[in-house]
């Protein structure tokens, strides 16, 4: 790039131990570092990352937020925004990029409080969408939602953390051990409780691993019950090599990331139809069910060995592809 610039970040958290998002835009900024002479980050709390030219300015609210993107120059800076508080770039009037990750308008169905929650964060991002220079989804299903307020998208791939063999994998062992990932919240495991009580009926050898942070201690005690199912806690990098098959059972989705890490590992993904998972779930690869057959998924998950599975390679999921379509959306 001639006449490198800096690039604004505005997030409520930035670093490689937050939410998916945040782990998102933290390898995209590392991923086109080197294009820009700073990246420059707006940002209530900065957690580990691997960017050497970055710079923090704290900012502990998107009413405070406005006054400092506002005094950027915007000759001399590229913004950028991940979330709904990216509201502050719209506000600070300033020309800006932007990447949809939420989960929104589906999450209403959560709960009570998330259906009158939709009315500010659905609006909200209806500005930012209009607002913004472009508009990046991270799955083609978010398109369709992004398109009913601007066209001005592209398709923008989250890269994988941990890259998997390239073989075909057949399960053999007599001990059919399932991995799922994602912190305990209701919106990933509250459907695995209904499908954990149709596999404590039957007499087979399984194991379920889960890992991620203990959201919902309720819940958590409720899976934890289930002698089968052992919660491991929050784990860096975890073996795949270990399992012979994913288990899914999020009822809300954009395009899990975690998904496309278990197929580059080969591992046999079992999910629900929802999202944009079909994006990269096929039968060849696992089961993708529709929503909400427990019936269908227990029997799945027994039949998992009963299958050989081909994987093919998914080239786009890849940072440094990322990083090059991110960098032709914004010269043009």
């Amino acid at each position: 790039m001639k006449d490198k610039k800096n690039i604004v970040i505005y997030a409520g958290k930035f670093g490689l131990e937050f939410s998916g998002g945040c782990i998102a835009t933290c390898k995209l900024m590392e991923a086109v570092q080197d294009e820009f002479n700073a990246v420059i980050v707006v940002a209530n709390e900065i957690g580990n990352h691997y960017i050497k030219n970055l710079q923090h300015i704290p900012c502990s609210s998107i009413e405070f937020a406005i006054p400092i993107l506002k005094s950027f120059d915007p000759n001399q800076h590229i913004f950028y925004g991940d979330f709904f508080d990216s509201i502050a770039l719209v506000k600070a009037d300033v020309p800006f990029y932007f990447t949809y990750h939420d989960n929104w308008p589906e999450q209403k169905e959560l709960s009570q409080q998330d259906e009158i929650n939709a009315l500010y964060f659905i609006s909200t991002y209806e500005e930012i969408f209009k607002k913004a220079k472009k508009v990046f989804s991270v799955s083609e299903y978010k398109l369709k939602f992004i398109h009913q307020f601007t066209t001005n998208t592209t398709l923008l791939r989250n890269g994988i953390l941990q890259q998997g063999e390239k073989k075909v994998r057949k399960i053999k062992s007599n001990l059919c051990r399932i991995l799922m990932t994602g912190n305990i919240d209701a919106r990933k495991y509250e459907k695995a409780i209904s499908v954990f009580h149709l596999l404590e009926k039957e007499n087979h050898n399984i194991q379920i691993d889960i890992f991620g942070w203990n959201n919902d201690v309720n819940l958590a005690q409720q899976l934890n019950a289930f002698s089968f199912v052992k919660l491991k806690g929050y784990q860096k990098d975890i073996s795949y090599a270990k399992y012979d098959a994913y288990l899914s059972t999020s009822f809300i989705e954009n395009l899990s990331i975690s998904v496309v890490e278990a197929l580059q590992h080969h591992l046999p993904v079992i999910c629900f139809d929802v999202g944009g998972l079909k994006e990269v779930v096929n039968q060849n690869n696992g089961y993708i069910i529709p929503p909400f057959r427990f019936e269908e998924m227990s029997k799945s998950i027994l039949e998992i060995h009963s299958k050989n599975y081909t994987f093919n390679s998914l080239p786009e999921f890849n940072w440094e592809e990322a990083g090059k379509t991110f960098l032709r959306a914004i010269l043009n």
